[in-house]
C-alpha cells in the first residue's frame, strides 16, 4: 500500500504537466500544480503549528477546489470535509464532536460555516490565501504520512441512528480507489464527470482517488443540475460518471423532458452505488445511453467499495450489488457462522480498505468487528456464483409480532408497480405487535393510484403480514445530502398518519365497523370512517374475531385477510356490499337448481 502523498509525487514526477483535475469553466490542475498546491498549504498548517493527528474541517462548495483543499490536507494532517449546505446547529452539533484545529474555507463558504468559526472560536484558512510557488523539483512533505495514517474522517449518513465519525487511512484509501480502478478498467483515457459531493465517501474515493491512482482525469465543476450534467458530458468527452440511483433518475427526468440531449457522448459505462439501485431504474438507464451499468455496493467504514459487478463480457446481474472487488465479503448468521449460498444473513467484510474504528466511540469498534471481520449491517444473500444481493439493513428489519419483514423488500415489489415513482417502507411502533409496517410512495407524473389499489396490488404479490398497515401517497420521501432514503426520519415524520382518520362514519354499515374496531382493539376509543384498524393498535388475532362477528352480523363468509387487505370502515364497508351481492346472487343460483322444470315455468309466467 501507498499513501495519497505517494501517488500525487508519482504522477508529478512521471508527467508534471497533466491536466488532472478541472472545474470545467475556469480553473484547472496539472499534477505538478496539485503537489505545489500541498506543499503551499503545508507552510500555513506549519505556521499554525498543526501536526499530522491534527484535524482539519473543510467548508467549501463541492467542485475542483474542495477536491485539490482535500488532497492537499491529506498531505499533512486528517482532512474532514463537512456538508457546506448543513444548517448552523447542524454544523456546531458536528464541529463539537471532530474537534478541528481550523476550518478551510474560501470564495463561496456559505454563512453558516463562518458563524460557526466565530461562535467555536476556530481560525480560518482561506483556500485563495494559499500561495503556490514555482517549483520545478518534486516538492517534499516532512515528516511523510504513512500508511496506516488516518487522512479522511467522515460522518456516516446516519439512516438508523445517530451519525458516527469514521476514520480511514492513506492505505484504507489507496487500496479502495485501486480496487474501483482495477473494478472499472481505468486509465489514463479516462475522464470522470464528478456529480456526487465531495463531503461522501463515494464522490471523494470512486469520483476523485480512483482516477487519481489510475492516472485518469476529473472534471469536478460547482453544482451540476442535470441541465449542466448533460452540457458537460458532451462537451468535456468524459468516459464514466457515478452516481446514487436518487441522481440517476434526475438525469433521465431531464432527458425524458429534453430527449437526445445524450446523442454523442462518449460514455463507456455508467455507475451506481450508495443505494439500492431499483431493476426498472437500471434498465431505464441502461437504455437511455446504451452502455452497461455497474452497480456497486460500497459504506463508509469500508473506503466505499466492497462489491461490484464486472464490466462486459463478464456477467452483470441487475438486483446484484455484484461479486467482491477487493475485500472479502461473507454472509454469516446470528451465531457468526458463514451461510452457505441462498441463505439470508448479515454481511461481513475483512480487508486493508476497512476502517480501523470510528472517532470517540472504540467501544463501537468492538462491538462491530469479531475476528477481523466487520459487521456491516446489511442483510445480504449470495448466490452460487458468488454475487451478492442485499435484503436491506439488519436495524430496518420490522418485527410484526414476531414476523419479520424487509422493508427493502416491500420497496421492491411497490417500485415493480407501473404508477409507483418512489417507495420507503419503515417501523412504527403499535401497541401489541411491538411495531407495524408502513409505507410511502411517490407517484409517477400522470399515473394515479390510492391505498386501496397499491394494497390490493400487494396482496397479489407479497403475503398478508408483509403488507403495510398503511400505505400513504405523498409528494416527496425525505432523504441524506446524497439521495438514499431516511426512514426513521420519514417515521418521525409520518407515525402521526396511523392514527388518522377522524371522519364519521356515514352510514349504518360503516358505523357498525367502527363499533366492532373499536370493541376489538383493546384501549381504542373513537374510529373514524377511515382510521386503519392495524393503525390503531389492531393485531391479526383481533383481526379474526373482529371478522367473524361482522360475518355473524351481515350473514356472509369474511376471512380475517379481508381486513388487511380492506383495513378502514370505510373500504371494508364497500367490500362487505360487494360480498352481500354475491351472497345473495349464490343463495338464488342455489334456490333456482332446487326447482323442477314446471315450477321455473310457473314462476317466469308470474313475472
Amino acid at each position: 500500500m501507498s499513501t495519497i502523498f505517494q501517488v500525487l509525487r508519482e504522477n508529478h514526477i512521471s508527467s508534471p504537466s497533466f491536466i488532472f483535475l478541472e472545474d470545467g469553466e475556469q480553473l484547472s490542475f496539472n499534477r505538478s500544480g496539485i503537489v505545489l498546491f500541498a506543499s503551499a498549504l503545508g507552510e500555513v498548517l506549519e505556521d499554525k503549528k498543526i501536526r499530522r493527528e491534527d484535524r482539519i474541517a473543510i467548508l467549501l462548495p463541492d467542485g475542483a477546489r474542495l477536491c485539490v483543499a482535500f488532497l492537499g490536507l491529506s498531505c499533512h494532517c486528517i482532512a474532514a470535509p463537512l456538508n457546506p449546505a448543513a444548517s448552523l446547529p447542524d454544523l456546531l452539533s458536528w464541529l463539537e464532536d471532530l474537534e478541528p484545529r481550523a476550518i478551510l474555507v474560501g470564495e463561496g463558504s456559505p454563512a453558516a460555516a463562518l458563524e460557526a468559526a466565530e461562535r467555536m472560536g476556530l481560525p480560518l484558512i482561506h483556500f485563495e490565501d494559499i500561495a503556490v510557488r514555482r517549483n520545478d523539483t518534486a516538492p517534499s512533505i516532512h515528516p511523510e504520512p504513512r500508511p496506516e495514517d488516518v487522512a479522511l474522517i467522515l460522518h456516516t449518513s446516519g439512516t438508523t441512528a445517530k451519525a458516527k465519525m469514521v476514520l480511514l487511512t492513506h492505505g484504507n484509501l489507496i487500496r479502495s480507489a485501486s480496487n474501483i480502478a482495477e473494478a472499472l478498467k481505468l486509465g489514463p483515457q479516462d475522464l470522470c464527470l464528478n456529480v456526487m459531493p465531495m463531503f461522501h465517501i463515494h464522490g471523494i474515493v470512486a469520483c476523485l482517488l480512483a482516477p487519481l491512482v489510475s492516472g485518469g482525469r476529473v472534471l469536478a465543476p460547482e453544482g451540476t443540475d442535470a441541465a449542466r450534467f448533460f452540457g458537460f458530458l458532451n462537451a468535456r468527452k468524459a468516459t464514466w460518471y457515478s452516481a446514487v440511483p436518487t441522481r440517476h433518475k434526475n438525469i433521465l427526468d431531464h432527458l425524458k423532458a429534453h430527449p437526445g440531449l445524450q446523442e454523442g457522448h462518449h460514455l463507456r459505462f455508467v455507475r451506481s452505488s450508495s443505494s439500492a439501485l431499483p431493476v426498472a431504474l437500471f434498465d431505464t438507464l441502461e437504455s437511455a445511453f446504451g452502455v452497461p451499468v455497474i452497480e456497486a455496493y460500497g459504506m463508509t467504514e469500508a473506503a466505499h467499495q466492497m462489491c461490484s459487478n464486472p464490466l462486459p463480457p463478464a456477467v452483470r446481474k441487475p438486483g446484484s450489488v455484484g461479486l467482491s472487488m477487493g475485500p472479502e465479503v461473507r454472509v454469516i448468521d446470528s451465531e457468526g457462522k458463514e451461510i452457505a449460498p441462498g441463505g439470508v444473513g448479515e454481511v461481513v467484510i475483512r480487508g486493508d480498505n476497512v476502517t480501523p474504528g470510528y472517532l470517540n466511540l472504540p467501544e463501537e469498534r468492538q462491538e462491530r468487528i469479531d475476528g477481523g471481520w466487520f459487521r456491516t449491517g446489511d442483510l445480504g444473500q449470495m448466490d452460487n456464483d458468488g454475487y451478492l444481493f442485499l435484503h436491506g439493513r439488519v436495524k430496518e428489519i420490522v418485527n410484526r409480532g414476531g414476523e419479520k419483514v424487509s422493508p427493502a423488500e416491500v420497496d421492491a415489489c411497490l417500485l415493480r408497480h407501473e404508477a409507483v415513482a418512489e417507495a420507503a417502507c419503515f417501523a412504527v411502533p403499535h401497541p401489541s405487535l411491538g411495531e407495524d409496517l408502513a409505507a410511502a410512495v411517490v407517484l409517477h407524473k400522470g399515473f394515479d393510484a390510492d391505498e386501496a389499489s397499491l394494497r390490493s396490488y400487494l396482496f397479489d404479490q407479497l403475503s398478508h403480514y408483509k403488507i403495510p398497515s398503511l400505505i400513504l401517497v405523498i409528494d416527496s420521501i425525505p432523504k441524506s445530502s446524497i439521495g438514499t432514503v431516511q426512514r426513521r426520519q420519514l417515521a418521525n415524520r409520518l407515525e402521526h398518519m396511523l392514527q388518522a382518520g377522524s371522519e364519521k362514519p356515514i352510514d349504518e354499515t360503516e358505523r357498525f365497523l367502527a363499533e366492532v374496531f373499536r370493541d376489538a382493539i383493546t384501549g381504542c376509543k373513537d374510529v373514524g370512517r377511515a382510521a386503519n384498524f392495524f393503525g390503531l393498535g389492531g393485531d391479526s388475532l383481533q383481526a379474526i374475531r373482529a371478522a367473524q362477528r361482522i360475518g355473524t352480523r351481515y350473514d356472509i363468509e369474511l376471512p380475517a385477510h379481508e381486513i388487511f387487505r380492506h383495513p378502514t370502515p370505510q373500504t371494508l364497508a364497500t367490500r362487505i356490499s360487494v360480498l352481500r351481492k354475491e351472497a345473495l346472487i349464490k343463495s338464488l343460483e342455489q334456490r333456482l337448481a332446487n326447482l323442477t322444470q314446471e315450477q321455473i315455468e310457473a314462476l317466469l309466467k308470474k313475472i
